[in-house]
């Protein structure tokens, strides 16, 4: 079934409006692209209310979903966002993260016109983060390779994530993320090697 965007980006929320807002502001500036994002917020049951600030974002395609399973960290909401995505491409983020005003606009080119098929992208000069309600640029760390090991800024062929079976580990409370970076990219190395690789879990 052909995708019905190019990029499911996923946000899992826990009591952070400002920092959804801060998120949502970034995903809004992606003019050139934004028709074709989809945006699932997964609310890991929150006290907070987001209806009234969703409904500020009357051009983004945006869906909120509950997480009906209890609060269990972001990488079981992180996946319940990933199951139900209708993207080409993944893009994990989080409240308080955000995008260069065009920084989506290579990613669509780069499929339009090169028909790019590479399981996993890096873009990490294109996020940012909200600190302390500040702008806290990547390129102040990008020499710190740990930030390597995050989902912030690489964006997933949603194709190769499903055939392959790769979710959150749901007991893991905390560096899902690099559970989950790691996972793929062994995942993309041993199927360089060998198309038929299967993991054991």
């Amino acid at each position: 079934m052909k995708d019905k965007y190019l990029i499911t980006i996923t946000i899992p929320v826990y009591n952070d409006i400002p920092g959804l807002k801060f998120t949502l502001d970034s995903i809004n500036r992606q003019y050139y692209v934004r028709r074709k994002i989809e945006v699932i917020i997964i609310d890991d049951n929150s006290t907070d209310n987001y209806d009234e600030l969703i409904a500020n974002y009357k051009h983004l395609n945006i869906k909120k979903i509950l997480n009906t399973s209890g609060y269990k960290g972001p990488g079981p909401a992180r996946q319940c966002g990933v199951n139900i995505a209708q993207g080409k491409w993944i893009f994990p983020m989080d409240a308080g993260d955000g995008v260069y005003k065009y920084g989506l606009l290579p990613l669509y080119l780069i499929t339009k016109y090169k028909k790019h098929e590479y399981p996993m992208i890096c873009c990490h000069m294109l996020t940012e983060f909200l600190v302390d309600g500040q702008d806290y640029f990547t390129e102040k760390r990008c020499a710190n390779d740990a930030s390597w090991a995050w989902l912030h800024g690489n964006i997933y062929l949603k194709k190769f994530w499903q055939d392959n079976n790769i979710g959150f580990k749901p007991d893991l409370y905390t560096h899902e993320d690099v559970y989950i970076n790691a996972v793929m990219r062994n995942y993309i190395f041993a199927k360089e090697y060998d198309p038929d690789f299967k993991m054991i879990k």
